[in-house]
């Protein structure tokens, strides 16, 4: 399948991998969990209740390679129709009035199908579908029955061996019938299909054009009301236009484009009334645009880059301005082997021909298509793209001013692993702070207000980071940071001198004793356990099975380490006041080490309370028992009783577990909760302001999911939002101003985060 550079050896064990073993290992995996489930969760199934603003996605046939929209049933709502490439069929997905669609039909299509349009063919106001079968030179037909479906398909044979790849529909002759026209691959012509009506068409007819035309546009290029049509060819690497003139067509001008050309559109981008093409070619992987001139020239073209190379694209109007935009789907690079990133980019036109910088949202897992149409009847055009390694379609929906209902995305360091919320930049608004682990710096995002983030300058780390926390550690009211790095014995700490801007380190160590060697700290925390009005520094040492307090003088800079030896591996560290007494007291979780085969801890949550002196009493230290392997721990409070909860992670058992907070500070027995395939993180937050935190665990199939609290331990049905596989974690913040929590996604696979704004309920 070249035009999307994928083959049918070898496509879907390429583009499928990570979908194949979520589905199939992963449910292998899991077993009865699953299916015994009081909540089973599908990672790509859609919430129950919208949160956040996510894409929409629903399943289709096999591996949907091109999705097209239309009123199929005429009920005044909009259905889907993809093309699916391994089964060489096409799925009907008609609208349910509901905002979703029913379940989807299947329909053959012929060997080796390329490319389609819907369109009335034989002029009773219902759409049909035409689709080119390259192998056998044909068009099948298939009639729609007014109802939503399609009779028995026809084929309209074609030149043998013209090899058609793309079909646009048009009314070539002006006589109200509607005409096909094929761009022809191997015969370097494009054949016309004149329709008779009544769905009849007259014997093809061939003109020749350039060697291996890919793409095809047909429309009145310069307004005299007479169709022209224009081909992309990768291998000469240009556009060809044909002139009509009512009767037929003027010998074919041959337009220089850029890097192999495989699709082409025309619109009028710089509003002087006539159409611009816009191209886009996959050798170089950015567009082409030809602004007309008149009288059928255009000038030399301009390129226009994308933050990575463009496949499909559509060019429209979706900020409701009257100007064209641009949305493109994204790969990863260009050439024969490219895969799809399961990014858009949007071009916000700015016009007169020009745009703005892309703004990338996530799109549908392996999305090789995109489309645009009014999906929710709102009047403001919508994406749809055809997700071809989770046989899916998505939806995202304009929100307005060119902002679409998906996961916006914002490029930060290498492999971000933790992220944390403050105002860095002293203006009122969340910023975060992204730990890169493979470039060792923290990313400065700064809010702008809007739910968009600007990157500043980054904070340069001395060595690879394990983990960070942020705070004001010298009562100037600046947000400083704290960073462990691997193989160090100290904490570093960053104290900030300006807006999103910090001083070089200063470091502290966390142990008295560097014979142990590196102490590893895992996690840190903030916070003043001496009562003293200055937070103090605790860190979790994990390869050295002790816990580092670390008093702050009130300058941001640190006594010696006051050690405490935790038992077993400390993972993740709080300090939190669990039995009201006014002292921060010492949480931590507690279970085996990794790197030691021979270590058989049991996993468990463990509390000492705080002495208010920077001390803990070891007398009330106590162990209370959670799951097998567990990763990280978030503490709230789950019941809106006033006492702290604790909920562990425990990647392997696709489950959370909850321990209940107790009015003497102990915890009641853990109780698991399946949360879905692989939860990597989660972070507890009251999304609903009910007085009680909420539940968010982040999966690594892909999926975020919330569930509210019903404040007795347990929580209601899981609402899924589809985000991006290789996620680290999730954080909580209002990042544009509304007063609604947003969701924060950190994306280790793709080096970016993703933003999905919260909408009240």
């Amino acid at each position: 399948m070249k035009t999307y550079h994928f083959h049918r050896q070898g496509a879907r064990q390429a583009m499928r991998l990570f979908s194949l073993v979520v589905m199939a290992v992963g449910l292998l995996i899991i077993g009865c969990d699953w299916l015994n489930s009081d909540d089973p969760i599908d990672y790509l199934s859609n919430p129950l209740r919208r949160v956040f603003l996510g894409r929409l996605t629903y399943p289709t046939g096999e591996t949907p390679y091109e999705a097209l929209v239309g009123d199929l049933n005429r009920d005044g709502l909009p259905d889907v129709v993809t093309l699916n490439w391994v089964p060489e069929t096409a799925s009907v997905l008609l609208a349910d009035g509901a905002g979703g669609f029913a379940e989807a039909v299947t329909y053959e299509l012929g060997a080796a199908p390329r490319a389609a349009v819907l369109c009335d063919l034989s002029g009773n106001g219902v759409l049909d579908l035409a689709v080119v079968n390259e192998q056998y030179a044909q068009v099948t037909l298939l009639f729609g029955d007014g109802n939503g479906g399609f009779d028995a398909s026809t084929a309209l044979n074609l030149v043998p061996e013209s090899g058609p790849r793309a079909i646009a529909a048009a009314d070539l002759n002006m006589d109200g019938v509607m005409d096909l026209v094929t761009a022809d691959t191997a015969a370097g012509t494009v054949t016309l299909l004149v329709g008779e009506g009544a769905g009849a068409f007259l014997e093809p007819v061939s003109v020749p054009v350039e060697q291996a035309p890919a793409g095809i546009w047909v429309g009145d290029l310069d307004g005299d009301g007479i169709t022209d049509i224009v081909t992309a060819h990768p291998d000469t690497d240009t556009l060809h236009l044909l002139q009509g003139t009512g009767v037929n067509y003027l010998p074919g001008v041959s337009l220089p484009c850029g890097h192999k050309p495989q699709l082409v559109t025309a619109v009028d981008l710089d509003n002087n009334g006539l159409r611009d093409l816009v191209a886009g070619n996959a050798g170089s992987g950015d567009l082409s645009v030809l602004y007309a001139l008149g009288d059928g020239q255009f000038s030399a073209e301009t390129r226009i880059a994308l933050p990575y190379p463009a496949g499909r694209f559509v060019v429209a109007d979706f900020s409701g301005n009257t100007i064209p935009d641009i949305a493109a789907v994204l790969f990863d690079k260009t050439g024969e082997d490219r895969q799809p990133i399961s990014r858009l980019a949007l071009l916000r036109g700015n016009g007169p021909g020009e745009f703005g910088e892309a703004a990338v949202y996530g799109s549908g897992w392996g999305a090789i298509a995109v489309t645009a149409a009014d999906m929710n009847n709102s009047g403001r055009l919508d994406l749809v793209t055809a997700d071809y390694s989770t046989d899916t379609i998505s939806i995202a929906y304009n929100r307005g001013n060119a902002a679409f209902e998906s996961d916006r995305r914002f490029a930060v360091g290498a492999k971000p692993r933790k992220a944390v919320t403050a105002d860095f930049t002293e203006d009122g608004r969340d910023d975060i702070a992204v730990l890169n682990y493979n470039d060792n710096t923290v990313s400065i995002m700064e809010a702008k207000g809007d739910g968009t983030f600007e990157a500043l300058s980054p904070v340069i780390l001395t060595g690879k980071p394990l983990t960070m926390t942020s705070g004001d550690l010298n009562n100037d009211g600046r947000e400083d940071i704290v960073v462990s790095i691997t193989g160090q014995t100290q904490v570093f700490v960053y104290l900030a001198v300006g807006p999103g801007v910090f001083a070089a380190p200063q470091f502290f160590p966390v142990q008295t004793d560097n014979s142990q060697g590196a102490p590893e700290a895992l996690s840190l925390a903030l916070g003043d356990v001496n009562n003293d009005g200055s937070p103090d520094i605790v860190a979790g040492n994990s390869r050295t099975d002790t816990v580092a307090v670390l008093l702050n003088n009130g300058t941001g800079r640190f006594n010696p380490p006051i050690i405490t030896n935790a038992g077993n591996y400390p993972r993740d560290v709080h300090l939190a006041d669990t039995n009201g007494d006014g002292n921060l007291d010492l949480v931590f979780l507690s279970s085996r080490d990794p790197l030691s085969p021979n270590d058989n801890a049991d996993p468990r949550v463990v509390r000492w309370f705080g002495r208010g002196d920077g001390t803990f009493d070891e007398e009330t230290h106590l162990r209370f028992a959670t799951g097998s392997e567990p990763q990280m721990m978030a503490m709230a409070d789950i019941t809106g009783n006033g006492c702290l909860d604790a909920v562990t992670v425990h990647t392997a058992d696709n489950s959370v577990y909850v321990l209940g907070g107790l009015k003497n500070g102990n915890f009641s027995k853990a109780s698991r909760i399946y949360v879905g395939y692989r939860p990597v993180s989660v972070t507890l937050a009251d999304i609903n302001r009910d007085g009680r935190a909420d539940l968010i665990a982040t999966l690594n199939a892909g999926s975020v999911v919330m569930r509210y609290s019903r404040g007795d331990l347990k929580f209601e049905d899981p609402n899924n939002f589809i985000v991006s596989t290789g996620m680290a974690e999730s954080v909580v913040a209002d990042v544009n101003g509304d007063g609604i929590l947003d969701l924060i996604v950190v994306n280790s696979s793709r080096n970016d985060l993703g933003v999905l704004l919260g909408q009240a309920l």
